[in-house]
């Protein structure tokens, strides 16, 4: 009987930790403050490499009044972001924004003491899905 109460803790724990790690990260991008930066397709082979765009940040481009003392703090974000798509939409995707050069934004949480978590891809100001489905 010992074993057994033995045996089920430790197979609850790492499922306790793992669900404890899971819900703060949904706490920070939540609770987070949004933000939003300027970005454009940016792969030297092709813009979509499999279900993915890759996109680098144009900080002259990024209104810098919405970050903390109007300062664009370029050393948080990494250069180059993934902003991963529906198969399905992934062509017909890449096509519109290679034909079009449309504005495209990154919307992040920002978490004050953490680095910026991606949340969404904005393109003309509207939701990538709902750009694509306007433009097809």
């Amino acid at each position: 009987m010992q074993k057994c109460k033995l045996l089920a803790m430790s197979l609850a724990f790492p499922v306790l930790v793992l669900g404890i790690w899971l819900a703060s990260l949904h706490y920070d991008v939540v609770s987070s403050p949004k933000v939003y930066v300027a970005a454009a397709g940016y792969d030297p082979r092709d813009l979509l490499s499999g279900h993915y765009l890759n996109l680098k940040l144009l900080w002259n481009k990024t209104d810098c009044r919405q970050f903390p003392q109007a300062v664009c703090p370029q050393d948080r974000f990494e250069r180059v972001y993934r902003f991963y798509v529906e198969e399905k939409s992934a062509a017909k995707l890449e096509k519109m924004i290679n034909s079009r050069s449309p504005d495209i934004k990154l919307e992040f949480a920002f978490p004050e003491k953490a680095a910026p978590i991606l949340r969404q891809m904005l393109i003309d100001d509207k939701i990538w899905s709902e750009w694509a489905a306007g433009k097809i």
